[in-house]
């Protein structure tokens, strides 16, 4: 049996085992300087009462599992370390005491100050120092960092006035920063890293606000900057959902964003201001704002982003980027893009159509709201958008794009070359597979290639820490020796002819080449001639030397345009030179097609109606069937045969419309042609021109100019 000591004893012994703590009391902390606590989930709730600080070389850790409750006003002040190690399970709560006395207003939130220990990170991975890990904070102030530099990750940041405001002047003088030669302050400037953080609910998610510009010489012209890139903040990976502003970049140079969600909220999702320049925005879904990105940031670096379904525009731009390349930018409710920036390049985007005219109804640029329409850009001739390459469907963003190298001069007499490029953030630029020294959270990449004479051939593509490649792109650059460049005679730079013939001189010994093929073998002669081949629109030529070593002159560049003379302006030519009529010899020549042998091939039909001739093209081949084809039916049509089918056909038929065209009045108006031999060729849009030259007898431009000139009115 047993007895109530006995009880009791059982009773002790079973609740000592059960999976539970005891409640505990508060533990309240008021105004005061800490050194080296420890703050557990045991001893939770801490209550704070007023300001706290963590004094320098102090430490202050806070575990999981832990919360800490302020009054309105209070606030924890950093002047040492903060380490506040939450897990994903177990996360750190810092919020506003609901049982306080008065509950009106919120906590004073989390401020670093300059002296405060900044983490350290390594290939972006935390090291050591001050750190906020699995935190949820919410109902303050939010994290303020002034010249401070904390690593914070796997948080939430709720309904606070600004979630988190980084900020100071460390290292400025007058809003930039001094020579890094003068000072080491520019040196002392760390990155803050805000990585996997959710910020919900906040007037302002994200506030940058630090003066850190790049290092200048201050000079005549004004600031002349110098030096590597000064990052201010890294932000990766966060979720800026539901606030009225999502990432305003009001100061600080060098911001990279990227794989962020910028989402539903009431202001712009990122506002990136004319105080701060050189952010990078890359691979970030940004939809469901009022405005997607509004940009007053010089040199920004806009790739590869989705800005989507913003209910007013999607990228509002107002200084001219460095980069803007690999977007998705549509149905954004008004506007895809409103421009203030002159001629906006912004190709390579994709912008949810193949339509110009669809695309340019998505542009709205500073002086209106309503577009033009061209081939190549929008909006009036003062803020043109030059889109033109664009994308034909929407990129993955989550890849790595291909190399993309700036202009560079594919032959030269220099020894060496820097190449620059666009690259993706967190991915190293390989040239002939070795990594270049460059920044991996850099956006661009620079090399400095060292050529020997002749050809020389470089491989680039990019890798990121997983070993995931870009597609290689290569190139060839041509260092010549101080062979003596080839001298080239006048030469129109407009011309109708399908060919020019270039003259000069080139040094003795040598060969000549044009665009890279040898047109002329080596020899002693110094005068030199080619009739170049020209294509409709603009041609570049290069023309080179190259001895009997295979080193290269320097080239000579220049380009010829050849323009398309319509078919009235070729007629009026042959007008003025055809004095001497023949009428015998049109009368001979009356149904035929002539080729014009020695003037661009030009195709002519001698009407048998009025015997004179009429220049065919393609573009007015239809106003010369309206006016010259003689209707007929399928029946009678088909008594008219193909040479190919081998049959006879209707002699008469055959003879009546020999020279003539054919009007298919049963078959949607097609045309054939039937020959001087009564065989019938059936035209098509696909086969015109070249029937036409294939039936073509040609004919010297003496012989043709004794036939008058006609023209279809």
């Amino acid at each position: 049996m047993f007895t109530k000591k006995s009880s009791a004893l059982l009773l002790f012994l079973v609740l000592a085992l059960l999976p539970f703590k005891m409640a505990s009391a508060d533990t309240s902390i008021s105004a005061s300087s800490i050194t080296n606590p420890v703050w557990t989930a045991d001893n939770s709730p801490y209550v704070i009462t007023g300001t706290i600080e963590i004094a320098r070389g102090a430490v202050l850790k806070i575990e999981a599992g832990t919360e800490v409750r302020f009054n309105p006003g209070a606030k924890l002040l950093v002047s040492g370390e903060l380490d506040v190690n939450g897990t994903t399970d177990n996360p750190v709560t810092m919020t506003l005491n609901m049982g306080a006395t008065s509950t009106s207003g919120v906590w004073g939130g989390i401020e670093f100050n300059s002296s405060a220990v900044s983490a350290t990170m390594a290939n972006g991975q935390y090291v050591s120092g001050s750190i906020i890990k699995n935190a949820i904070i919410k109902f303050g102030q939010g994290i303020k960092c002034t010249d401070a530099s904390p690593y914070i990750t796997g948080s939430q940041i709720l309904a606070n006035v600004t979630g988190l405001e980084i900020s100071g002047t460390k290292g400025a003088s007058g809003g930039y920063t001094m020579d890094s030669s003068a000072t080491s302050a520019t040196s002392s400037i760390i990155p803050l890293y805000v990585t996997n953080n959710i910020f919900t609910d906040n007037t302002t998610a994200v506030l940058i606000n630090r003066t850190n510009s790049q290092s200048y010489n201050l000079t005549p012209a004004g600031y002349s900057y110098f030096g590597p890139k000064i990052t201010t903040a890294y932000l990766s990976n966060n979720s800026f959902n539901s606030n009225k502003i999502g990432v305003a970049v009001l100061s600080g140079d060098n911001n990279i964003l990227i794989n962020n969600t910028v989402k539903y909220n009431a202001g712009d999702g990122v506002q990136l201001m004319n105080t701060s320049r050189g952010n990078i925005l890359e691979r970030n879904t940004i939809n469901n704002n009022k405005i997607g990105v509004e940009d007053a940031s010089p040199d920004a670096v806009i790739i590869q982003n989705n800005i989507k379904n913003n209910f007013d525009i999607g990228l509002k731009i107002s200084q001219k980027p460095n980069r803007f390349a690999f977007n998705n930018i549509y149905k954004n409710q008004n506007y895809n893009v409103g421009n203030q920036v002159y001629n906006l390049d912004a190709t390579n985007n994709y912008w949810g159509s193949t339509d110009k005219t669809t695309i340019e109804a998505g542009f709205l640029t500073a002086a209106t709201s309503t577009t033009a329409t061209s081939t190549v850009s929008a909006g009036p001739a003062n803020y043109p958008i030059i889109y033109i390459p664009f994308l034909t469907k929407e990129t993955n963003t989550a890849a790595i794009f291909d190399p993309v190298i700036d202009s560079y001069s594919t032959s030269t007499v220099l020894t060496q070359v820097a190449l620059t490029g666009l690259k993706p953030v967190g991915t190293d630029a390989y040239v002939n597979g070795a990594m270049i020294a460059v920044d991996n959270n850099s956006s661009t990449w620079n090399y400095n290639a060292i050529l020997g004479l002749g050809d020389n051939s470089y491989t680039i593509y990019y890798s990121d820490s997983s070993g995931t490649r870009s597609n290689p792109l290569s190139l060839i650059i041509r260092r010549n020796n101080t062979l003596a460049a080839p001298v080239l005679n006048s030469y129109p730079t407009t011309t109708s002819s399908p060919s020019l013939v270039l003259t000069g001189t080139k040094p003795a010994n040598t060969s000549l080449l044009i665009n890279g093929v040898e047109v002329g073998a080596l020899s002693a002669m110094t005068a030199w001639s080619y009739a170049l081949p020209l294509d409709l629109g603009l041609n570049s030529v290069e023309v080179m030397a190259k001895d009997a070593d295979g080193q290269y002159s320097a080239p000579i560049d220049f380009t010829v345009t050849r323009v398309k003379l319509s078919a009235s302006d070729i007629s009026a030519q042959e007008k003025i030179i055809t004095t001497k009529v023949d009428a015998k010899l049109a009368l001979k020549l009356a149904g035929q097609l002539l080729l014009q042998t020695e003037n661009n091939g030009y195709i002519w039909y001698i009407n048998p109606k009025d015997n004179k001739r009429y220049l065919v093209t393609f573009d007015n081949a239809l106003a010369l069937f309206k006016s010259f084809a003689t209707g007929i039916t399928e029946k009678n049509l088909n008594l008219i045969p193909t040479k190919e089918s081998g049959q006879k056909g209707n002699a008469a038929l055959r003879t009546k419309f020999k020279g003539k065209f054919l009007l298919r009045v049963e078959a949607a108006g097609q045309v054939s042609y039937v020959d001087l031999n009564g065989y019938r060729h059936d035209i098509s849009a696909d086969n015109l021109m070249a029937n036409f030259r294939a039936l073509s007898l040609g004919i010297s431009n003496v012989n043709l100019r004794k036939i008058t000139v006609g023209e279809v009115k």
